[in-house]
Formats: C-alpha cells, sequence, structure tokens
C-alpha cells in the first residue's frame, strides 16, 4: 500500500514538474516575442521620425521654392509694366497725388495734352481735377474718361503687382461738353469717399466722340 502511494506522489510531483517546464518555455518564448515586438516598434519609431524630418525638410523646401516663384512673378510684373508703358508711352497719362507738368495723351482720334490740375478732399470724399489741352484749331466734341486711381505699387510690398491691379478702382465716365480748340479745358470727376492713400496713383485715358471742322 505505501508503495502505491509512494508511486502516486512520484507521479503528480513529475507532472507537476513538467508543467513547470511547459510554462517557463511559454514564459520564455511570449518574452522573446515581446523583445522582438520591443525592437520592431524602436525600428518603426526611428523610421517615423525620418519621414517626420524628410516631410519638414520637403516642406521648408517647398516653401522656399514659392517663395521664390512669387518673388520673380512679382518681379516680372515689374518688368512688364515697364515695358508695358514704354510700347503705350501716351495711351495714357499716369500721375501721382502731387504731379507737376504736361502729359501727352494719344486718343483715337489724335493727341491731347493733360496736366493734373488738384484733388481736393471734403469729409473724405475726393474730387479730381484736370487740364485737358486741345492743340487743334477744331472743338472736340464729347468725350468719355477712363479712370484708374487706388494706392501707389510697391515692388517690396506684400501684394503682387497683379493684385494690386486688381485693387485700382475704375471710373467710366462720359461727357457732352465741348474742349475748345487752343486753349485749356477744366475738367472735374468726382471719385467718391475714398481714404487718403487711396489717391496716390490715378491713370488717365480718353475716347473722343466727334471732332468739329469748321466748313
Amino acid at each position: 500500500m505505501s508503495i502505491l502511494i509512494l508511486g502516486v506522489l512520484l507521479l503528480s510531483g513529475y507532472y507537476m514538474f513538467m508543467q513547470l517546464v511547459h510554462g517557463q518555455k511559454i514564459i520564455k518564448k511570449q518574452q522573446g516575442e515581446i523583445t522582438s515586438l520591443n525592437v520592431k516598434i524602436r525600428s518603426m519609431g526611428v523610421q517615423l521620425a525620418g519621414i517626420q524630418q524628410e516631410l519638414k525638410s520637403q516642406r521648408i523646401n517647398s516653401e522656399h521654392r514659392f517663395a521664390t516663384v512669387n518673388s520673380s512673378l512679382n518681379l516680372l510684373g515689374t518688368k512688364y509694366a515697364v515695358l508695358n508703358s514704354a510700347v503705350n508711352k501716351y495711351k495714357k497719362c499716369i500721375f501721382h497725388y502731387n504731379s507737376k507738368g504736361v502729359q501727352r495723351l494719344d486718343t483715337d482720334l489724335g493727341s491731347l495734352f493733360v496736366t493734373l490740375n488738384g484733388i481736393t478732399a471734403h469729409h473724405n470724399h475726393y474730387v479730381l481735377s484736370l487740364n485737358i489741352g486741345n492743340p487743334y484749331m477744331s472743338e472736340i466734341s464729347g468725350f468719355t474718361l477712363l479712370l484708374k486711381y487706388g494706392k501707389a505699387y510697391n515692388p517690396s510690398g506684400s501684394d503682387s503687382y497683379h493684385g494690386w491691379l486688381k485693387s485700382l478702382k475704375t471710373i467710366n465716365k462720359s461727357f457732352k461738353k465741348k474742349l475748345k480748340p487752343g486753349q485749356w479745358n477744366e475738367i472735374t470727376v468726382s471719385l467718391g469717399k475714398l481714404q487718403p492713400d487711396e489717391v496716390k496713383y490715378i491713370t488717365v485715358e480718353m475716347m473722343l466722340d466727334n471732332i468739329i471742322l469748321k466748313e
């Protein structure tokens, strides 16, 4: 009987020992898997940091290229404005707030002379006064003034040349009055309510309706 009990105890001990060995193997395998996962996680972290650094570098390069392109466009816009002014030198008069002197203005029916007589303001309501010289011996009957005005263009400012052009206000005003021959004719145009810096740049173009010749 004692031998039988001893055998049972030995079998139980051996079974428990084998379970313990098997459990240790499982734990060791899991520890290995955890270590492998940690290595993979660290590797992915390094890769992610590299990707983030590359994206940051690409963003900085893109911003730099955009700034360079934008600066080049502004420069080209300025050069275009200079070239266009040279080609169409007398198609319009360009005045600044305190411009002096006489400018030639070509129209579809001949050349006139224009001076800036002044810009007056009353409660921020601005009125433009021009002197238009008719050098011919004939009266000019009816005409249209094409005005653009606004802030002066700043090449080093934040606005692009095309953005600045779009910001200019436009007035097309027709007149029935006659421009007397061989003399200056004063013309006034209301520009409306403006801020002082919105009348720093003014361009004037003209279209003539008719020329009256003496019989």
